[in-house]
């Protein structure tokens, strides 16, 4: 929290339904369920994934370290709230 933020952003308009269906992904569930989990050993854990530009589905095969860094990445900062606003 000791870094200046400077936020770059743009119009979103001709977007707008890529960028709800991203964002409602997010908000709505969480980021890793447990249908996405395939397989777990101690050294590897491998997950289900859909890769949305091309219409595929693959497979990831993580550390569990790697897993776990990717996963809190998603956890907002102390004193951060998701608002979510419906008009």
């Amino acid at each position: 929290m000791n870094k200046s933020w400077c936020v770059y952003s743009k119009a979103a308009i001709q977007y707008r339904e890529t960028l709800v269906n991203y964002l409602a992904r997010y908000s709505h569930r969480i980021g890793l369920s447990n249908h996405r989990l395939l397989e777990s050993t101690p050294n590897q854990v491998t997950l289900a994934y859909h890769y949305y530009r091309a219409d595929r589905n693959g497979k990831l095969h993580l550390a569990p370290e790697e897993l776990v860094r990717r996963f809190l990445l998603h956890v907002l900062p102390k004193g951060f709230s998701l608002v979510h606003n419906v008009e």
